[in-house]
């Protein structure tokens, strides 16, 4: 079936008054319901424009949610689109002519065929865009902007779109007007806004540890808002967002780290139509590059198929696989990493200690500073690494829930859960098998940081015992000293009668210069110069070392 369309001139942002608001009907493009055309109208009042809400989204819910949206944004989302760029993997989409703004291609099995039709409009196998600015996505999902929102394309059978930045730390490649008009038009739930809180410029990682799994299920009497035939979709669908957590190798200032790597993964899924949306936001490409090659011309065919809705609905179980998959990988590489240094640095300590017991001499203070200091950067990380990892075990496990629970036995509103049970229980089989791995590693992390444990609590042993024998060693000697100050202090004792009687005999008072005068000379007049000095300046000497002993006792009162 083909169709021809033509776009509109105005700006993508001008809202030009009109005398009359014409009816859906009597507008051109696509015929939606007035509730869906007045939501993505108000794109940017996300998500308080959203057609519906659950139970527990009340307005002051959804007003918090905004005001959350409002507090991120400076940090969260580029002020002006010149270096956005969000890429689009269309299924099953309706053509774009080629302008020179997107690459469509056809067919899952010549990805690179190009695909030029003029003005006509055709369903195509793959359609690929890098939108660089805000108007470029609205063209290639179809929206116009004018007083009465446009709709002029219906729905790809599955579409992937993939949001990054330059890292975890940095701003999205996207305005707050692109976000939220993504979100609009797919009609995604406000729940998702949890998650973005985690990117955004950011000099230290915020909140990096939050992982949590939401969803919402509408299988029967959908809102009629949501029923919208013409764009393929039924309104009955399930929704799903989750974050998970991986860990990149990478050196900084010639020092190996482990960087932990965060990303939120959303899938909309539409039981009756098979349309799947899949929303991917993380810093790089790495989760990009591997959903490309999944669903290239390499792929399992599985994988790709997107005719009827059990086709599309085992093609949207291979997405969750993969970026589980992605969440534990770089963790067993980290796990073994940290094993080694962990190792090589408690066999260090050891031989650091044997050789200092050899040569007779006591552990360098620095050296084992280092060596707790190093353990205990280890040990944190290994404690970091169990709450990510209990934090992923939890959403693969409810994700598992939520397909176990969709294909419950006589679950008659979900036709994917008898047509495609086989694909169902192989999915749920390799999940089970994640949450195995998941969990093994989780031990062998507790193990390890129960190992550095010990080891840090044996080198403080070492240490202590090395500093308690140290300080031994100082008491014997200070006990030696103590013993020869007493015996200099006894000796002086015992020449000092006879010091002092050589020092007196020594002074003018009494002379002894010749044996004609066997009983001495003796001066009066000395005596008393010598008393007269001697008494005062003793009397002095007391008083002052009296003054410094009162000084001292009272500083050590008042402290």
């Amino acid at each position: 079936m083909a169709h021809t369309w033509t776009y509109s001139n105005e700006s993508t942002m001008a809202t030009p008054a009109t005398p009359a608001t014409p009816s859906p009907e009597q507008l051109p493009g696509k015929h939606v319901p007035d509730e869906f055309r007045q939501s993505n109208l108000k794109w940017m009042s996300y998500p308080e424009n959203l057609v519906r809400r659950t139970i527990g989204m009340g307005r002051d819910t959804v007003r918090a949610y905004r005001e959350e949206l409002n507090d991120f944004s400076p940090s969260l989302f580029l002020e002006q689109d010149d270096d956005a760029e969000v890429c689009f993997r269309d299924f099953g989409a309706e053509g774009m002519p080629h302008r020179g703004m997107f690459k469509v291609c056809a067919g899952p099995r010549v990805p690179e065929l190009s695909l030029i039709t003029g003005m006509t409009l055709t369903f195509v196998g793959l359609s690929k865009l890098r939108a660089h600015s805000e108007e470029k996505m609205l063209k290639w999902l179809g929206i116009e902007r004018t007083a009465n929102l446009i709709i002029t394309k219906e729905d790809p059978k599955s579409r992937f779109i993939y949001i990054r930045g330059p890292g975890s730390l940095s701003r999205l490649h996207l305005t707050r007007s692109m976000m939220t008009t993504i979100l609009s038009y797919h009609q995604v739930m406000p729940e998702f806004l949890d998650f973005i809180t985690n990117f955004g410029h950011q000099e230290r990682p915020f909140d990096i540890r939050f992982s949590g799994f939401r969803r919402q299920v509408t299988l029967r009497r959908p809102p009629t808002p949501l029923v919208i035939d013409q764009l393929g979709r039924s309104g009955k669908q399930y929704q799903v967002v989750y974050s998970l957590k991986s860990t990149k190798f990478a050196t900084q200032a010639k020092s190996e780290i482990w960087r932990m790597e965060n990303a939120v993964f959303y899938h909309q899924f539409d039981i009756e139509t098979g349309r799947a949306v899949w929303i991917v936001m993380k810093g790089g490409t790495d989760i990009y590059d591997r959903y490309r090659e999944l669903t290239s011309a390499d792929g399992r065919p599985e994988d790709k198929s997107f005719g009827s809705a059990e086709e599309c609905f085992t093609a949207s179980l291979a997405p969750h696989v993969l970026f589980c998959q992605w969440s534990i990988n770089n963790w067993r590489q980290n796990i073994r990493w940290l094993e080694k240094s962990v190792q090589t640095l408690i066999t260090n300590t050891s031989i650091v200690y044997l050789y200092s017991r050899i040569g007779g001499s006591h552990p360098s203070e620095q050296k084992m500073t280092q060596n707790i200091r190093a353990m205990q950067g280890f040990e944190d990380s290994a404690h970091e690494a169990i709450v990510m990892l209990e934090g992923n075990l939890e959403v693969i496990s409810s994700l598992k829930q939520l397909y176990e629970e969709l294909a419950q036995p006589g679950n008659n509103a979900f036709p994917p859960g008898e047509t495609c049970k086989d694909e169902l229980l192989s999915f749920i089989n390799q999940l089970n098998g994640m949450s195995s791995g998941t969990r093994n590693m989780i031990m062998r992390f507790q193990t390890l940081a129960r190992t550095i444990t010990h080891n840090n609590t044996s080198v403080m042993q070492i240490f202590e015992y090395s500093t308690a024998e140290r300080t031994l060693n100082l008491s014997n000697n200070m006990q030696n000293e103590a013993m020869a100050m007493r015996i200099i202090t006894i000796v002086t004792l015992i020449y000092l009668p006879a010091t002092f009687v050589s020092t007196f005999f020594g002074t003018d008072i009494i002379k002894y210069e010749d044996d004609s005068h066997p009983n001495g000379k003796y001066s009066g007049a000395a005596l008393k110069s010598w008393l007269a000095i001697s008494l005062p300046l003793t009397v002095v000497t007391g008083l002052a070392a009296w003054t410094c002993m009162d000084f001292k006792a009272m500083v050590a009162l008042e402290v």
